[in-house]
């Protein structure tokens, strides 16, 4: 995209712009603006506190603040994939973060889904089997609380590529709406879990 030329573009008042024109740089300005000024440099228009994109290639945009002296990237973002990496400089949050709890729908086999969110839930019906999550990547971590039915004592499988703590796999609490918890951590290569249970 061709950064919009905003100071030269619209001019104040607009003599001597037909209608047709005058409405082809308003189309120009707001795509500009939808695109978060997107182009290969900092457009010339910037002012000090703008946010604007950088198309670095096709695959790699950086999302950069002019502070009026320097640009400073935030993010580098694939819009290929959609992928967003903050790890330039470091992110601080000064409230808190809700992850809501995802449901996962409960069967003989049971497969997490990363997509849905890194805290799942499920309530066992019966002795079930976990599956390896999908959509998984090296760093990514998952929370997943277990939860007994009514009539309790199910019991629950794990995949064998699962690497609990101790080198076996847990047994779940048998109380009936009995909880448990188990945190897993993907290193790239080896699903590491750690249990904790018997919440009641």
């Amino acid at each position: 995209m061709t950064q919009f030329d905003f100071l030269g573009q619209l001019p104040s008042p607009p003599s001597g712009v037909s209608g047709t024109e005058l409405t082809d740089r308003v189309r120009s300005l707001w795509n500009a603006v939808l695109q978060l000024h997107r182009g290969a440099e900092r457009p010339t228009y910037a002012l000090d506190g703008q946010l604007w994109v950088k198309e670095v290639s096709a695959s790699q945009w950086e999302l950069t603040f002019w502070d009026g002296t320097q640009d400073t990237i935030w993010a580098t973002i694939d819009p290929t994939s959609g992928e967003t990496d903050f790890a330039v400089g470091d992110l601080v949050v000064s409230k808190k973060i809700n992850t809501p709890v995802f449901a996962l729908a409960d069967g003989v086999t049971i497969t997490p889904d990363l997509n849905d969110g890194s805290i799942q839930g499920v309530t066992l019906a019966d002795n079930r089997t976990m599956a390896l999550p999908a959509n998984i990547s090296a760093g990514d971590q998952l929370i997943l609380i277990i939860k007994q039915d009514a009539t309790g004592s199910r019991t629950l499988a794990w995949d064998a590529s699962y690497k609990f703590a101790g080198g076996a796999a847990p047994t779940l609490t048998t109380d009936a709406l009995g909880i448990d918890v188990v945190s897993v951590f993907y290193d790239g290569t080896d699903y590491l879990a750690n249990f904790l249970g018997g919440f009641g």
